[in-house]
């Protein structure tokens, strides 16, 4: 998590569809202990409110990050929720260009 948020910088938006693919791939949720949702929390938190148009724009990535804040919801937290709301809410048509 620390790798995408400082030198993996380049690999991001793209680098969410691997990291879903690790984190949802267990189903007991052992990857979402309590320091990993906060990391989670923080890496999409800059990007579903700052690009949500670089994020909403691919299809593969949309989907990634929905089931990453998904999984966050469900293991409770209020800050995916929050962004979970915001990002499923459409575009402005000014917003989008």
């Amino acid at each position: 998590m620390i790798y995408l948020q400082a030198f993996g910088e380049k690999a991001m938006p793209k680098a969410l569809v691997s990291l879903v693919a690790k984190v949802t791939e267990d189903s007991s949720a052992a990857h979402l202990n309590g320091n990993n949702v906060f990391l989670i929390e923080k890496l999409l938190s800059v990007r579903v409110f700052g690009t949500p148009v670089q994020l909403k724009s691919d299809p593969d990535v949309r989907v990634s990050v929905l089931r990453l804040l998904d999984a966050l919801v469900n293991m409770g937290s209020a800050a995916a929720f929050f962004m979970r709301d915001d990002f499923v809410t459409p575009l402005r048509p000014e917003a989008a260009t």
